[in-house]
């Protein structure tokens, strides 16, 4: 491997300090699966862990709570932040298109509305 001099002597250090955090990351996440699903662990065969059957995690795992300044707090017995944040983008932005204008009077109502004012010349090659 090719490393600056600068970096050859740290190059170790680096790699030993991944190790340790992928080893967190999985145990961490071993945990979390032990929490939620205890005795799925000793199951013996996949009808006894629930793998034919559907399971909703959803009534285990704990709720974030968002602050009215529009913080998240992190519940640590809760699904990672980002699947609750991405949910609530994406409805954001469905909820922001199905308000959007679809036809040029619209788009000119609208500008007239926010603007008080004609819009540009050109407007309507945009």
């Amino acid at each position: 491997m090719l490393l600056p001099r600068s970096l050859a002597a740290s190059a170790p250090l680096l790699l030993s300090s991944v190790a340790v955090l992928f080893i967190f990351g999985f145990l961490n996440n071993a945990l979390l699966l032990w929490r939620v699903f205890p005795e799925s662990l000793h199951a013996l065969d996949a009808h006894q862990c629930g793998m034919n059957d559907e399971v909703n995690v959803a009534h285990v795992l704990k709720k974030h709570r968002y602050r009215h300044d529009g913080l998240l707090e992190v519940n640590e017995e809760g699904p990672h932040p980002i699947y609750e944040l991405t949910t609530r983008a994406e409805a954001t932005w469905e909820q922001k298109l199905k308000a959007a204008s679809k036809s040029l009077p619209e788009a000119v109502k609208e500008y007239r509305r926010r603007y008080v004012r004609a819009p540009p010349l050109g407007f309507d090659l945009w």
